[in-house]
């Protein structure tokens, strides 16, 4: 095979590689944000938790560093065990959902 051929052949397979079909990799796509803000569960509350974020401490082992929009409150970035969290939080539609970044963002995903 010659060069020229031997380039042509790998951009049609790198081709066929990039637009192979995701969904048959079996990856679930992250739900989406809902349109509602999740509501504290009756008789719970969000503890004081520490400040955190890119320019302030890490959070101690088994917190992580997440926003929580709840009742229309201003979302802070604060060390919390996020599972803990969302069994705190209902929302009016979809479910208590974290979406990976940092700081973590808790927020009613799905429900559309």
């Amino acid at each position: 095979m010659t060069y020229p051929k031997l380039v042509a052949a790998l951009v049609v397979a790198c081709a066929a590689f990039a637009c192979q079909d995701s969904s048959d990799s079996g990856e679930q796509p992250e739900p989406e944000p809902s349109t509602s803000k999740p509501t504290l569960r009756a008789g719970e509350r969000l503890d004081e938790a520490p400040p955190c974020g890119v320019d302030r401490p890490a959070c101690a082992a088994g917190l992580e560093c997440a926003t929580v929009d709840v009742d229309g409150a201003p979302a802070a970035a604060t060390c919390v065990d996020a599972a803990a969290v969302c069994a705190k939080l209902e929302c009016a539609e979809g479910s208590c959902g974290i979406l990976e970044s940092y700081p973590a963002r808790i927020t009613c995903l799905g429900g559309r």
